[in-house]
């Protein structure tokens, strides 16, 4: 804690001492960073801005992505082009420019979708958490609650907490998506990890993707993330498949809005293919089934073994929610 901050709360506290004189002072502290972090609306919130920011970084990308291509063409193909070739082709680039400072402003601008965004989805549970504070201080007649995740705390004993009293009040009408009839739960399936070169080779890591993507398209308990979406991701953040673990599934996950996902792994072993796929949920990363199949070098068979097995969790998922 610094002097000013230590300077800060003994004012504070002077200052209530002097008011209420010869009436006992009754203190709380509550953890704000732990508050956010485990309220539940303010992380589906946090959750879904995430993923638009996501889908606002990948179309910045894109755009940039267009004016380097057309810059770097108009490079070579210069030497070629007539002056009014040439001013033609720039003013193309600069138009395209424009656009690119145009989407930029108007998403992370002082007025943009952002701020808009963030305001919309996010402030009104900052405020909930701040109407439900002064609802406990009235109810239990607390003077004063500090924040005690900030500086101006350097010990606070566990009997001041009511952290744990905040974040049940504000979990308390909170009803998981999973609970509710008719509502799907977004799902990401990743590529399988190709353990061996043989299954590198026959590109099995993608292809058990693909099937088991197409036995959860009908599904009534999952919506699925778009294969494209996923791989999208995948390259924004330099991710290749066989580098894929259970922390950046996650963090991919989150960015395009999934509540849960699928990572598996996969093998050639003599004339069989083995593979392992893993069902995981998103907001604590905690496995909640595996499934193992193992099939002949057949396509067919394979097929029929990796939709089968992706059916087995898609039927066994509500008996272990």
């Amino acid at each position: 804690m610094n002097r000013k901050s230590g300077l800060l709360i003994l004012v504070v506290l002077f200052l209530w001492f002097t008011q209420l004189q010869s009436k006992e002072l009754k203190v709380a502290f509550v953890d704000l960073d732990r508050v956010m972090r485990e309220y539940k609306d303010f992380q589906d919130a946090q959750r879904e801005l995430n993923s638009l920011i996501a889908e606002w970084e990948r179309k910045r990308d894109s755009l940039k992505a267009v004016i380097d291509t057309m810059k770097r063409n108009y490079e070579i193909e210069k030497p070629m082009l007539t002056d009014e070739g040439k001013a033609e082709r720039e003013e193309r680039i600069m138009k395209m420019e424009t656009q690119y400072r145009k989407y930029i402003l108007s998403i992370w601008g002082p007025n943009g979708e952002l701020k808009k965004k963030t305001r919309e989805l996010v402030a009104p549970y900052s405020e909930n958490v701040n109407r439900i504070i002064k609802e406990i201080a009235s109810r239990e007649e607390y003077d004063l609650i500090l924040n005690s995740s900030s500086d101006m705390v350097i010990y606070a004993g566990e009997k001041y907490d009511i952290t744990d009293e905040v974040i049940m009040e504000l979990n308390k009408e909170y009803v998981e998506v999973a609970q509710i009839p008719g509502i799907k739960l977004k799902l990401a399936i990743f590529p399988f990890i190709e353990e061996d070169e043989q299954s590198r080779r026959s590109q099995l890591g993608s292809r058990l993707e693909t099937l088991f993507a197409s036995a959860f398209k009908n599904s009534n308990k999952f919506e699925l993330i778009s294969n494209s979406a996923v791989i999208s991701e995948m390259q924004r953040q330099n991710i290749r498949a066989e580098d894929l673990d259970v922390v950046k599934c996650k963090q991919i996950g989150l960015l395009l809005g999934a509540k849960y996902f699928i990572l598996g792994s996969v093998k050639k072993s003599g004339e069989a293919v083995q593979f392992i796929a893993e069902l995981y949920r998103i907001d604590t990363g905690e496995k909640i089934m595996e499934v193992e199949g193992e099939a002949p070098n057949d396509q067919s068979a394979l097929d029929q073994e990796a939709i089968q097995k992706a059916k087995t969790i898609d039927q066994r998922f509500k008996a272990e929610q």
